[in-house]
């Protein structure tokens, strides 16, 4: 029997804006490459802060069905994700701004703009996987 504990997706979209009000950058390793760190782990969810220089980002990915939620603390980022309908749609995740993810959500994240953007990105149940796909590229 599998004893694997789920968070909702409004709860991991606070904790994410919660854990980006506070200094979670200052547990990110040095350097000038994209960059994270275990922020908090229960066992209901995992937190991650991630750094974006400029021009770096994410391929195409899911999250392994794991529900997820991404909060934005500096900076802007670029979301392609995979609609529904197999089609590709684009949002800008601005500081301030939080995302919630389905099990199912397909996307890719870069950081498009000139300066380091930060992030906390929450998963629910903790991952265990990721599947990297290749999708035809759309500007």
């Amino acid at each position: 029997m599998n004893n694997i504990i789920s968070a909702d997706p409004e709860l991991l979209a606070q904790i994410a804006a919660g854990l980006g009000q506070t200094d979670v950058a200052s547990l990110l390793p040095a350097g000038g490459d994209r960059r994270w760190a275990l922020a908090l782990e229960t066992e209901a969810y995992e937190a991650w802060v991630i750094a974006w220089p400029a021009g770096t980002g994410l391929d195409m990915h899911d999250h392994g069905g794991s529900l997820a939620s991404m909060y934005v603390v500096r900076g802007q980022l670029r979301e392609r994700y995979v609609e529904r309908d197999g089609s590709i749609n684009v949002r800008w995740i601005a500081a301030g701004e939080t995302i919630e993810m389905a099990s199912d959500h397909t996307h890719e994240v870069i950081n498009v703009g000139d300066v380091e953007a930060i992030s906390v990105h929450v998963y629910s149940p903790r991952l265990a996987d990721q599947s990297f796909r290749t999708i035809k590229s759309v500007s």
